[in-house]
């Protein structure tokens, strides 16, 4: 049996937030996105879930250091 943590409408949501945390925090150039989409695209649920908690934790340190910049 296959076990799954993402129906399909919330497996497409968290590619996308991947993606996006990953832009905003300034870890992709431009062009890199649909390179990356395709990569996440094929990654099993666990792996997915993984990189999604990891963007996130990068974002927050990238705005973590803006704020204190400010």
């Amino acid at each position: 049996m296959k076990q799954t943590l993402f129906s399909a409408t919330v497996r497409d949501s968290a590619i996308e937030t991947t993606v996006s945390n990953l832009v905003m925090a300034g870890y992709l150039l431009p062009g890199e996105e649909a390179k990356l989409m395709g990569k996440l695209t094929r990654m099993n649920d666990f792996e997915l879930a993984e990189q999604l908690c990891a963007s996130r934790l990068l974002l927050d340190q990238h705005l973590e250091i803006c704020w204190n910049l400010n």
